[in-house]
């Protein structure tokens, strides 16, 4: 596969773009598409920027007459509240800034958690903003790697890898799978096994990599208590995203049940005693 993107940075990540070319003559042009498209979704998007959609709805607390991406997007991040059993709730921006995760932000300091049916009104006149703040980040990247592979496959590309982070979507390799290692979420450059992705997309969470100090106590990006790391591959790299979140967070048969519901291939490792456990997850140990 061929480079069309080398760590571009957006989103406050590194992002990697492989494809299989059978030709060299819109390479160029598909490069600055994707490289575009990283912008105008995180200007859009992105919490940090203040004058961003996300942004001008968490202070305004209400947008008038938002597009029809905007809401879709709005109304997948409020529905995986129910598809998660409650596990992901995507107005929980206010906790992570009073964490200090993007503390500069004026946020909403309520102590009980928002209910994302509840606390956000969405239509195509009005969005309302009753409760809490949005964050996009636990399936912000997933859906933008949906929305470059539609580009590529847009340019009758096929064969690619699109990584965000670690992030992925891949489609084939001449119709083979793509092998992909699983990292240690404690243990620096050390990987658990091997397992293949085709036509699917993969996420790994935990609360042990973004990690920071605020008021002199560690702080990470995982509202709820874990001790997990979780690997997760679906048909769509956005619900792998959130449900690599969700993944952390529910006790063993919660777990399988929406694995089950939602045809997703699940595992779990536990640093604290090497404990892997997969649902419908190919898994190679490496020896």
């Amino acid at each position: 596969m061929e480079l069309l993107l080398n760590r571009h940075l957006a989103l406050g990540t590194a992002w990697w773009v492989e494809v299989n070319l059978h030709t060299e003559a819109a390479k160029e042009f598909i490069t600055q598409e994707l490289i575009a498209r990283l912008s105008y979704f995180e200007a859009r998007y992105s919490r940090f920027k203040t004058d961003s959609l996300v942004g001008r709805l968490n202070k305004d607390r209400a947008f008038h007459n938002p597009d029809a991406e905007f809401v879709t997007l709005l109304q997948y991040g409020q529905a995986l509240h129910s598809r998660t059993a409650g596990a992901f709730n995507f107005l929980i921006g206010h906790t992570l800034a009073s964490r200090g995760y993007g503390a500069r932000q004026k946020a909403d300091s309520g102590t009980l958690l928002p209910i994302p049916e509840q606390d956000i009104e969405i239509s195509r006149d009005i969005i309302v903003l009753n409760k809490g703040s949005i964050d996009c980040g636990g399936f912000g990247k997933g859906y933008l790697i949906d929305e470059l592979a539609i580009l590529l496959r847009q340019h009758d590309i096929e064969e690619f890898l699109i990584n965000g982070g670690g992030d992925l979507y891949v489609s084939h390799d001449m119709n083979n799978p793509i092998a992909v290692h699983l990292e240690h979420p404690t243990e620096a450059d050390t990987y658990l096994g091997m397992t293949t992705l085709l036509h699917q997309g993969f996420a790994a969470s935990s609360p042990y990599k973004r990690v920071w100090k605020h008021n002199n106590q560690a702080e990470n990006h995982i509202v709820g208590t874990t001790r997990y790391a979780s690997y997760v591959k679906a048909k769509s790299a956005r619900d792998a995203d959130a449900f690599a979140t969700a993944a952390l967070l529910l006790d063993d048969a919660t777990l399988r049940i929406m694995a089950t519901a939602e045809g997703l291939s699940v595992a779990r490792f536990d640093p604290t005693n090497s404990e892997f456990m997969g649902i419908n997850f190919d898994f190679t140990p490496l020896s």
